[in-house]
């Protein structure tokens, strides 16, 4: 019984980890609409848009309550509700010297939950 004790608190946290961090995958599709505005306006100007340049629509949906492009870089915020934990992810676009874009992934919040393509 004790083994069974001891192999149930190391599985169970393990497991909820495992779930968040999979419904956090949905963070990084709903900045997918922002990442092609930025990128199709970067490679028509040849420059990287400010936030009034653009218009990102905000995701209020699924496991994602807020999306915003402030500062040069995507803030997705996950729902805390849906997701059971509080994970916020920011995408940065850098200019590349052939003209297209490209992208980091980092956590402002919730580094333990970020999905594989993120980390």
């Amino acid at each position: 019984i004790a083994i069974i004790g001891i192999l149930a608190a190391v599985a169970l946290p393990a497991y909820q980890d495992y779930t968040i961090r999979a419904k956090a995958s949905e963070l990084i599709l709903a900045g997918s609409t922002a990442k092609n505005l930025i990128s199709e306006y970067a490679i028509i100007k040849s420059a990287l848009p400010t936030a009034s340049a653009i218009t990102v629509q905000n995701v209020n949906a699924g496991m994602t309550q807020s999306l915003a492009y402030t500062n040069g870089t995507v803030r997705i915020t996950g729902s805390r509700v849906a997701l059971g934990a509080t994970v916020v992810m920011l995408l940065t676009p850098t200019l590349n010297a052939s003209g297209g874009v490209g992208w980091t992934c980092t956590a402002a919040q919730g580094t333990r939950y970020m999905p594989g393509s993120c980390q």
